[in-house]
């Protein structure tokens, strides 16, 4: 399907069902209704078409009254009398024909319930939306209303008799995908040279949208698959309504912008998205197996500063049900939950430049006793726990952080937390000025890792008192020969041997260079800088050497060096 359809049909006005009927369909009820008064003997003088209602909805038959205000010729006099026509449709031949079930009389108490509006969207209220996704997940996934377990969104499409599929349909991203109600066309790209082919889609398939560059989030995918289930399960009967006006219609999409628009009147389009959009997230999140999670996990972290313990909770709950960031935290806020707000704000941050921490570092002790611990590596502008799950090697060497870690940042990096003041400047104009980045939270607390903190301890008190010692047997341990190490610290084997052999003042940025090379554990670190005979200062290089040796020592040397030159610091090992 072209978007030209598409957006036809979000700039369509609302199509009514009643007129419709009337232009389609006035011939046979017009006939349907002289057979019946013909067999009854009535005489009809003038008949015009009235109301048309909606009275029910079974499968794919959809059923509605058609009245007739007419005039009745009875002993010379014309006597107004309304007949109703009894009838249905078959939503899958686009209601192409009209059905009739009986015709007759109506009477001055007979009222019928209109079953749905005439623009043939159902309507749902605000404060109706929980009740119609359990209906919704008690016929489509009723395990995920007995046990707190998370909705599979392709298997909800599967029951549904839909077949979900990944394309390039949109390079840009604002396309997530669409649901085709008839045999159709598409135009995808799964390329990255932009080139595009054709593919065939059957009826009831979806199109995911997948970037041609390959990335792709499966968080994001289940909304929008449960957001085209929605419009397969509600909103056929107004699809079918809508191509009786446009022929080439062929697909709804679902669009990454809103195409709501509050300065004119909603749109029957408007009303399936919007019902769409607040439906899918019920569905994958039931109300009750989500605020028993909520309520768990916020009675564990009692004592993290609710801003930091919402961000987490809404990490814990994306990952648990495989649902965006985003939508779990517009979940918890529709659930009540405030302190969603606060990270919905002003959302803490994970990423912090070098020179930031160094600040942070020097001020802020939490800071530094967390770092001190060993267990965070300064990786992609972020402290992340140094586990294989979060942190690899690239084929050039250098330490980046997995798919894993940057969708789970929360899970496993330090959280910091950027103030913005607004302040004069010579120009007279009022902008902003952002603070530096303040620690807030670690991901975990590092005071559990007594194996680790015993091992570490344990090794220490075995090393040796002088410099020369201790550093020859980190490279026993380690298993580091001169030569490699040379290598690794940018410091000549022939020196490493001096060092290890003769008792002799190192300068420290060679001791720090040696402890990157031997990737030291901090503790191992600060200990060697003090057999060497030195104490750290506030000094820009001090502070610097001290951010390298707490998160850094298992960078190479050179992205080390990297760092030092940003800050206008003198590289260490060959390059000083």
């Amino acid at each position: 399907m072209s978007n030209a359809c598409v957006v036809r049909y979000e700039q369509a006005h609302s199509v009514s069902f009643a007129d419709m009927v009337r232009d389609r369909f006035s011939s046979q009820l017009y006939a349907e209704l002289a057979r019946y008064a013909k067999l009854q003997s009535i005489d009809l003088q003038n008949v015009a078409l009235g109301e048309v209602i909606v009275t029910g909805m079974e499968r794919d038959v959809l059923y509605a009254h058609v009245y007739f205000d007419c005039k009745v010729n009875e002993s010379g006099s014309l006597i107004r009398k309304p007949f109703v026509a009894d009838c249905y449709f078959n939503i899958q031949d686009g209601f192409q024909q009209i059905h009739f079930r009986c015709i007759g009389p109506t009477w001055p108490t007979f009222q019928i319930k209109q079953s749905l509006p005439d623009d043939l969207v159902p309507s749902i209220a605000k404060d109706q939306l929980d009740d119609v996704a359990r209906a919704l997940l008690k016929d489509l996934y009723p395990n995920a209303l007995r046990n707190a377990i998370p909705v599979p969104a392709v298997s909800v499409a599967h029951r549904l008799g839909l077949s979900v599929h990944y394309a390039g349909l949109d390079p840009n991203d604002e396309i997530l995908g669409k649901i085709y109600f008839e045999d159709s066309t598409a135009a995808v790209q799964d390329s990255a040279d932009g080139r595009s082919r054709i593919l065939a889609v059957k009826r009831g398939t979806m199109l995911i949208n997948r970037r041609p560059d390959g990335r792709f989030d499966p968080r994001i995918s289940n909304n929008t698959i449960l957001h085209e289930c929605v419009h397969w399960m509600l909103h056929r009967q107004a699809y079918e309504l809508q191509k009786a006006y446009d022929p080439q219609l062929t697909a709804i999409a679902c669009r990454r912008a809103s195409a709501l628009n509050r300065s004119r009147e909603w749109t029957a389009l408007d009303r399936m998205e919007w019902q769409a959009n607040a439906l899918a997230p019920r569905i994958l999140m039931p109300e009750w197996s989500t605020r028993m999670y909520t309520d768990q996990w916020i009675r564990r972290m009692e004592k993290v500063p609710p801003k930091l313990r919402m961000d987490r909770i809404v990490e814990k709950l994306s990952c648990y049900y495989e649902v965006s960031r985003s939508l779990a935290r517009i979940r918890l806020i529709e659930l009540g939950y405030q302190d969603a707000k606060l990270g919905y704000a002003a959302p803490v941050q994970y990423k912090i430049d070098f020179q930031d921490a160094m600040q942070e570092f020097l001020r802020n002790e939490s800071f530094r006793n967390v770092l001190a611990a060993g267990e965070y590596a300064y990786v992609d502008k972020h402290f992340c726990i140094r586990d294989s799950r979060y942190i690899f090697r690239g084929d050039d060497g250098v330490l980046h952080l997995s798919a894993y870690a940057k969708s789970h940042l929360a899970e496993c990096c330090l959280a910091f937390d950027v103030q913005r003041r607004s302040a004069w400047t010579q120009d007279g104009m009022l902008r902003d000025k952002r603070q530096t980045a303040q620690y807030v939270e670690a991901a975990f607390d590092t005071q559990h890792l007594t194996k680790t903190t015993r091992d570490v301890n344990r090794i220490l008190m075995s090393l040796p008192s002088s410099f020369g010692a201790t550093l020859e047997a980190h490279m026993q341990r380690t298993g580091m020969t001169q030569e490699r190490l040379a290598e690794a610290s940018l410091i000549t084997d022939r020196r490493i041997r001096t060092y290890c052999v003769n008792e002799q003042m190192v300068p420290l940025p060679r001791v720090v260079a040696l402890c990157i090379g031997l990737k030291l554990h901090p503790i191992f670190a600060f200990d060697l800088v003090k057999k060497a005979g030195y104490l750290f200062n506030q000094t820009p290089e001090h502070v610097a050497y001290q951010m390298i040796l707490v998160s850094m020592t298992y960078n190479s040397i050179y992205e080390c060096n990297d760092y030092l030159k940003t800050l206008g610091l003198k590289p260490i090992g060959k390059e000083e």
